[in-house]
């Protein structure tokens, strides 16, 4: 999907874990960084075990406090460095809500794309002009995937 092709994506983990999961597989990308907490950190590391390659790297950058708003935006405002320059897609779908938050107010900020996965309706939504949506193709080869 040529809308999901990027030099870097940023994804909020969850305590699901298939929304990051399809997030890596949909998007065209040499590096993920998945944002986690404490409770999240243990899906980011499944993530890494399971995606990584050569040429695809997964790197794990934890955010705490995850209530903490202004924690989280300074934590974010560090990746602005690791993205300057570069087309980078913001993959919101997990994380606390104000995560949610200041990655949206990152990505106005930055240029970035945020966008939403809906594992349930199938459908990846863009959270920016012109607010599109796609359908999900299958992500999965195989049951042990």
């Amino acid at each position: 999907m040529r809308e999901l092709n990027f030099d870097v994506v940023i994804h909020l983990a969850g305590v699901q874990i298939i929304p990051n999961y399809i997030g890596i597989k949909l998007c065209t990308s040499p590096l993920h960084v998945v944002v986690v907490s404490d409770k999240t950190e243990i899906m980011a590391e499944r993530l890494q075990k399971q995606c990584a390659t050569d040429s695809i790297e997964i790197s794990i950058s934890k955010v705490l406090p995850a209530l903490d708003y202004v924690k989280i935006k300074e934590r974010f405002d560090t990746y602005a460095k690791l993205t300057e320059g570069k087309k980078v897609g913001f993959n919101v779908t997990g994380g606390t809500k104000l995560m949610f938050a200041a990655a949206l107010d990152f990505c106005r900020q930055n240029g970035a794309i945020p966008f939403y996965i809906d594992s349930v309706q199938r459908k990846v939504s863009f959270l920016h002009e012109p607010l599109a949506t796609l359908p999900i193709p299958p992500v999965f080869q195989s049951v042990s995937e």
